[in-house]
């Protein structure tokens, strides 16, 4: 197979079959690159044109502790240890997109809704860049229930991250906009 020059990567896990399909549905509507959706323990498919679905094997525990429910709505539980481990296949993931069919790639989170600027992306770097590209989040600093977040980036110290900055002897004033991974 001959490598895309840019593709976009999104996984997930077959409860999140109708979400990643959705997201990549939003892609295509704005874009005609091609588009890589990684499916865990799947052999599911998304329809969708220049859409290539890869089954992607791996050992996960899943199981109710990973999801809370909300009405009719699920969500991930962030407080879930078996969910990091389903999380912690994003760089394997990322890395075989780059190593097998992409040259450049955007990876977008599953339950991400694109608008008709997605393809700008590519225009930020260019494209002999050695490193994947990752949307940037929402939010400016990562939270779980009410722990995390800061009030300014005078004082990051009550940030999730700073423990481990603290630990690791990382400078954490050197950062720039939260990504997505």
């Amino acid at each position: 197979m001959t490598k895309f020059d840019k593709a976009y990567v999104l996984y997930a896990n077959e409860r999140y079959f109708d979400i990643v399909s959705m997201a990549a549905k939003s892609i295509r509507e704005f874009s005609k690159l091609p588009i890589i959706v990684y499916l865990l323990n799947s052999d599911l498919k998304v329809n969708l044109e220049n859409t290539l679905t890869i089954r992607w094997d791996c050992k996960l525990e899943e199981d109710e502790e990973m999801y809370l429910q909300s009405d009719s709505t699920f969500y991930v539980n962030r407080s879930s240890a078996k969910l990091y481990k389903l999380v912690a296949q994003r760089p394997d993931i990322v890395r075989n997109a780059l190593l097998k069919y992409a040259k450049v790639i955007a990876y977008v989170d599953s339950d991400s809704i694109v608008t008709p600027y997605i393809d700008r992306i590519f225009n930020f770097y260019p494209l002999n860049n050695p490193y994947p590209y990752f949307t940037e989040g929402i939010y400016d600093w990562m939270t779980i229930g009410d722990r995390g977040g800061a009030d300014s980036r005078e004082d990051l110290s009550t940030t999730l991250e700073h423990p481990a900055c603290e630990l690791f002897g990382i400078d954490q004033y050197v950062r720039d906009l939260y990504r997505t991974t």
